[in-house]
């Protein structure tokens, strides 16, 4: 249903770095018209470390703000994950607080640490970022990890198409 709703509301893309999907990253507008979404990151061990869930972060940001002119985007993190907190700080996104209990995982209840950019904030620290043909982001730090951003297309039994 999320895939056939127009608007689209739900932008997945999968992360891909020398042909191998090692992440999948997701923009989620959350209210089109307050202009706001939500992003979601994952990557796999094997390659953290590496800048890859920065360049997901950062083309997720970018689609957002510049493609769907959403002017606030917030996402989460497990507080006993500090990288996950410095990507969303080296995306620029500034922490707000922790929301108490949000996810009950194998161990528990899981409290969540909540960060956000806004677009006037985006536009600042993206001078000198470009962005590469099909999607791939050459970060403010001028690296790029081969990183191609694809939509994933499923079909209603879950199978690429």
């Amino acid at each position: 249903m999320a895939w056939s709703h127009t608007p689209q509301q739900r932008f997945a893309y999968a992360a891909r770095v020398e042909g191998d999907v090692v992440g999948m990253g997701e923009l989620h507008v959350r209210g089109r018209g307050q202009r706001q979404g939500e992003s979601t990151c994952a990557v796999h061990p094997r390659v953290w470390g590496q800048g890859v869930g920065t360049a997901v972060g950062e083309g997720l940001l970018a689609r957002g703000f510049e493609d769907l002119g959403l002017r606030r985007i917030h996402a989460t993190c497990d507080p006993r994950n500090p990288g996950s907190a410095r990507v969303l700080g080296k995306l620029g996104m500034t922490r707000e607080g922790r929301h108490r209990h949000t996810a009950l995982i194998r161990d528990g209840w899981r409290d969540s640490d909540m960060f956000s950019a806004l677009e006037d904030e985006w536009r600042a620290i993206t001078t000198g970022m470009t962005r590469r043909p099909g999607g791939a982001v050459r970060s403010r730090a001028g690296c790029c990890c081969a990183l191609r951003y694809e939509p994933v297309l499923f079909s209603k039994a879950g199978a690429d198409r």
